[in-house]
């Protein structure tokens, strides 16, 4: 759990995800593979980055919600 402006929320690898799909998108360029292979690190970067920004957006809206929710009570 981390708390970010009093809102306490959980730890998402949104982060780790892009970083990943940035790693595989320069291994699809930098190694010497078969095009199949790289289509695939391509394919595999794309769907990383996708998903990392899914979470990253899941977690701003979860900590606007929070706050929202922190604002009524007071």
């Amino acid at each position: 759990m981390v708390s970010i402006g009093g809102v306490v929320v959980k730890k998402y690898p949104g982060f780790l995800l892009i970083f990943i799909g940035i790693v595989l998108l320069y291994f699809s360029f930098k190694l010497d593979v078969s095009p199949i292979v790289a289509i695939l690190l391509l394919l595999s970067s794309l769907i990383a980055n996708i998903a990392g920004t899914v979470v990253l957006i899941k977690l701003i809206i979860t900590i606007q919600r929070k706050a929202a929710e922190l604002n009524k009570e007071e």
